[in-house]
């Protein structure tokens, strides 16, 4: 069961989502993102930039072995999990710039994961060092189980837009209720892992997802104060399964998949109640 869900239910999943993604991403988002360049690439520029950094001073603040905090910063890198996109209509806010910097962000991740984990190898030492032959797998990985689904996606889009539209919600929940199903299959096979790091995955959890709410905030104020509710929960949510997927490069084994998880259900127990607030005051 453990290698099932590691080999086969974890890319198969995140395939699947990316899909979804690259189903809602039509190229007149695209041509839209650019009268709005400033909102979208400061967004994606301030996660890629500042997130590593928050996730080196949660370090600091909530000490944990070499293994999980590596874990921890490669999540750190990961681009907006699709389930974001979900988040933000439950807010009742802006699902479409929503969906855009995920696309985008997602877009740039096989090009962007690469290049920070070299630069904080660099700075930070071992733990993210990696030789050039794991890097290649990182890159052919990323480009697989992300770019190419998000473009046939996005094709199948362009050839069938009524029929898309028409299963749109049907596809969204579905990829939802497939999500949720291998979060609780991996939260009970790893279970063991969980328990035994829990202090430490919820600690880092909230400390983590409480700060990037706050830079989504205070980023808002410099790219669009209009956009403040959308950016606070895009900001907050990482993509669990790219993490997943370029994590166990560098830490195979159930302590990766135990942390993640449990980070997953600690970000959800905190997004979800957010953006139901955020509904009922709109």
């Amino acid at each position: 069961m453990p290698s099932f869900i590691t080999d086969w239910a974890i890319p198969a999943v995140l395939c699947l989502l990316m899909f979804v993604v690259g189903l809602e991403l039509r190229s007149e988002n695209l041509i839209a993102l650019i009268h709005r360049p400033r909102v979208v690439f400061s967004a994606i520029a301030a996660q890629l930039l500042i997130f590593p950094v928050i996730a080196i001073a949660v370090l600091q603040i909530v000490p944990v072995r070499e293994d999980l905090g590596t874990a921890m910063i490669v999540l750190s890198l990961c681009p907006g999990g699709a389930i974001s996109n979900f988040y933000v209509y439950l807010s009742n806010r802006n699902t479409e710039l929503s969906v855009s910097l995920t696309a985008i962000a997602t877009l740039l991740s096989p090009i962007s994961i690469p290049a920070m984990l070299f630069l904080l190898s660099i700075v930070i030492g071992a733990g993210l060092s990696a030789p050039p032959q794991l890097m290649v797998s990182i890159i052919l990985s990323l480009f697989l189980f992300i770019l190419t689904p998000i473009v046939i996606g996005m094709l199948i889009s362009r050839s069938f837009g009524e029929m898309v539209r028409l299963w749109r919600g049907t596809l969204q929940f579905a990829s939802l209720i497939v999500l949720l199903a291998l979060v609780i299959a991996t939260g009970w096979t790893f279970r063991m892992a969980i328990f035994s790091d829990l202090t430490l995955i919820i600690g880092y959890a909230v400390v983590f997802t409480l700060g990037a709410m706050l830079v989504g905030y205070a980023a808002s104020l410099v790219i669009d104060p209009a956009e403040a509710k959308t950016l606070v929960i895009e900001f907050s949510v990482r993509n669990v399964a790219i993490a997943l997927l370029v994590g166990s490069d560098f830490l195979p084994g159930a302590a990766l998949i135990g942390f993640l998880t449990g980070y997953f259900i600690i970000e959800a127990l905190i997004i979800v109640p957010y953006a139901l607030w955020r509904r009922a005051r709109a």
